[in-house]
């Protein structure tokens, strides 16, 4: 009579897969591991983004409030201040008008 393989051929079957089951667990636990500390990291660096970009972001920052009109000091509602004038357009090579200050005023001379 032929026994086959052997009397222990089915203890190396056994063996086998319980060695393939450990070696798939472990397999298993590294890449859920991988995952878990992908995951984390993501979730950490999108916090720490978000705090950068909240207290970097120029749009967000306090705006200084516009500017408004100045008031007068109290008591001077009645007070005017004088137009200004310009003086009148010439023509080129065209003296200006001689009058006012100005034309009084000595002229320096050429250093």
């Amino acid at each position: 009579m032929d026994y086959g393989w052997g009397f222990g051929h089915g203890a190396i079957a056994t063996g086998a897969i319980v060695l393939q089951l450990f070696i798939a667990f472990i397999a298993f636990a590294v890449v859920a591991g991988l995952i878990f500390l992908l995951v984390r990291f993501l979730l950490v660096a999108t916090r720490a983004a978000q705090l950068y970009v909240n207290q970097h972001d120029t749009a967000r920052l306090p705006q200084a409030p516009e500017a408004t009109r100045p008031s007068h000091p109290v008591g001077a509602e009645d007070v005017t201040t004088p137009p200004t004038t310009t003086p009148p357009a010439t023509a080129p090579g065209e003296e200006p008008p001689t009058t006012g200050p100005a034309a009084t005023r000595p002229k320096k001379p050429k250093a």
